[in-house]
């Protein structure tokens, strides 16, 4: 037997990128603040309909630099 329960727990994190495979979207990058830092957190690469990704990329691509954003480990 198993119990199903949902995490209570709750994050802000920043988007601190985003990804392409052959041009199409395939989800973003995530980072959380560490002092003055950001850390990477983890990828989302699901739960985007072609909408909110087309919208998402249109945001995102005048933010693109040549540097990455997280801290050096």
């Amino acid at each position: 037997n198993w119990v199903k329960k949902t995490c209570a727990q709750r994050e802000t994190l920043t988007i601190a990128g985003f990804a392409l495979d052959d041009g199409k979207w395939d989800g973003i990058y995530l980072a959380r603040r560490k002092g003055s830092d950001l850390v990477y957190a983890g990828k989302v690469d699901h739960g985007f309909d072609k909408t909110s990704a087309a919208e998402l990329r249109r945001r995102l691509e005048p933010l693109v630099r040549k540097t990455q954003p997280y801290a050096k480990r």
